[in-house]
């Protein structure tokens, strides 16, 4: 997505203007790619989780609870502090809990999704997606009971999620408050410390992990990371299949797990 456009979002009640992104830098840094790595794989166990709650946004008049979908399709940005940012995309489809469905064929914005380790959980994490310009464009040739369609999704547009402000050693014995800049124009937020995450309303900027939250992390893991993520989504059902389109921005930092 240009920065410097106006940025909109898809509610019940219609669509907002929410906010004006800053102007994109002329100069990009070289892209860390041991973190993207280590984002784009942690994302990809993170996000396959078909009952991830999607936490309507608080006070009057918030949206009502949302049904699970059958499927996601998600594109997402990541980008972080001195990254390059780096266009990706999940889909999985769903046959019931733990089950996943293959289809004939995945893409989106013309760029083949594939499934090489589980089944069913199609990504990209290999780099020449472009979603600039919000575009994203899904086509799936269907299988399993799934059709085939496709779709471009650019009524809503992907949030700004703004730098992590919070430390980056990370004491594991005594809890961690993950603290961004902000987030604005989600409809849900993603916070993660490792492996473990929690989902937030729209515009949260803190989420606190607990000792326990974080008990299965180890100290002075290689590869340790603190997220944000902002996700807005749209529902569609197609022939008797409800199919959520997503689009997310992921803020990462490396950390230092400690005890």
């Amino acid at each position: 997505m240009a920065r410097g456009s106006t940025v909109f979002n898809k509610t019940a009640v219609g669509i907002h203007l929410l906010s004006i992104e800053p102007a994109k830098p002329s100069m990009r840094q070289p892209v860390n790619l041991f973190l993207l790595s280590i984002l784009s794989v942690l994302f990809i166990v993170g996000c396959k989780k078909k009952d991830e709650p999607v936490v309507p946004p608080v006070g009057g008049g918030g949206t009502p609870p949302v049904q699970e979908p059958d499927a996601i399709l998600r594109a997402r940005v990541l980008w972080g502090n001195g990254l390059l940012e780096y266009d990706s995309g999940i889909a999985f489809f769903g046959s019931g809990p733990g089950d996943l469905n293959t289809m004939t064929s995945v893409s989106l914005n013309g760029l083949a999704l594939t499934d090489p380790v589980d089944p069913g959980f199609y990504s990209i994490i290999g780099g020449g997606l472009s979603l600039d310009n919000n575009i994203a464009q899904w086509e799936v040739v269907g299988d399993n009971g799934y059709p085939s369609f496709i779709r471009l999704n650019d009524v809503i547009a992907f949030p700004m999620v703004n730098p992590i402000t919070s430390a980056l050693t990370v004491d594991l014995s005594e809890g961690y408050t993950l603290t961004s800049v902000g987030v604005t124009g989600a409809d849900s937020v993603v916070f993660t410390v490792g492996f473990a995450r929690k989902v937030r309303p729209a515009n949260s900027s803190s989420c606190y992990f607990s000792a326990a939250d974080l008990a299965s992390l180890t100290p002075g893991a290689t590869g340790s990371i603190v997220a944000v993520s902002g996700i807005n989504y749209l529902t569609e059902v197609i022939e008797g299949k409800r199919i959520r389109f997503e689009k997310e921005r992921i803020w990462g930092e490396p950390v230092t797990f400690v005890e």
